[in-house]
């Protein structure tokens, strides 16, 4: 019994972490709190702070470390609905997944960027790289933007896209920023069906083995 216990409990923990899915739909919010990390002439830079749920299961909020939101797309605005999560490595071959790459190795950068004008710096190259500035940004380039841009450009194929994710959402695209962010582990796991009824079978083991023991 315990061997047959343990055979079962091992099979539902290993399908139970198997990697997140290429691709999935859940909802986004924006928040809790303030939203923006700096602002850059009424406009939101840096890490962004959102809430989002995968399939139904809650994934860490971001508190601008560890698992942060960033902004690939100027001309939206930053709110909420339902979302399609892909992971950048699945994305075809083209601009978009290169884009999105140099967007990707700009936010590795956040740690040395700590100070309101180097992330305005930051966030203007993640936009030019990415679709353009908005016209309000003021000025549209700067020795350190540009240099930023050249160093992603250079750079962005040494980025391990499996753990980058990229954020879309349904309806009028002009309507909603789109969003990247970088995740890996558990928290972006999400349980397979085989694993869930595997752990429902251990636990039903468990419970008869208890009651056999009792009588």
């Amino acid at each position: 019994m315990k061997r047959l216990l343990s055979t079962i409990a091992l099979l539902a923990v290993t399908s139970s972490v198997l990697p997140a899915q290429d691709s999935w739909t859940g909802t986004f919010a924006a928040g809790p709190g303030p939203v923006f990390q700096y602002s850059h002439g009424g406009l939101g830079v840096g890490a962004y702070r959102g809430t989002l749920s995968a399939n139904g299961a809650p994934l860490p909020t971001s508190q601008y470390n560890g698992f942060d939101f960033w902004c690939v797309d100027a001309n939206g605005i930053y709110g909420g609905g339902e979302v399609t999560v892909r992971r950048m490595s699945s994305l075809d071959v083209g601009p978009l997944r290169s884009s999105l790459a140099q967007a990707a190795y700009l936010t590795t950068l956040r740690g040395t960027h700590t100070t309101g004008a180097q992330m305005s710096a930051l966030h203007g190259a993640i936009w030019s790289v990415t679709g353009g500035l908005p016209a309000r940004w003021n000025p549209q380039s700067t020795p350190a933007m540009d240099a930023l841009i050249d160093e992603a450009r250079a750079n962005y194929a040494s980025v391990n896209l499996e753990n980058f994710y990229y954020i879309e959402f349904a309806g009028d695209p002009s309507r909603q920023q789109e969003l990247i962010f970088q995740g890996e582990g558990s928290p972006f796991t999400v349980p397979e069906p085989t694993g869930v009824a595997l752990l429902g079978m251990a636990g039903a083991v468990l419970v008869i083995g208890r009651l056999r023991r009792r009588c």
